[in-house]
């Protein structure tokens, strides 16, 4: 069932490390979203483009 997870974060380190878990199995999930910018903050219930994001 955890193999449906998304994971999402903020910080490229952050994402690097969640991302290499994911692909080795150590930590399930089924993908790792990160959001590199200042715009990281808010809802996250549609995930949507930086431009879209920057409007």
């Amino acid at each position: 069932m955890a193999k449906g997870v998304i994971h999402i974060c903020c910080s490229d380190s952050a994402w690097a490390g969640m991302r290499h878990a994911v692909r080795t199995g150590l930590l399930e999930g089924k993908k790792v979203i990160g959001f590199f910018d200042d715009l990281s903050n808010g809802p996250i219930d549609e995930l949507i483009e930086l431009k879209e994001r920057i409007n």
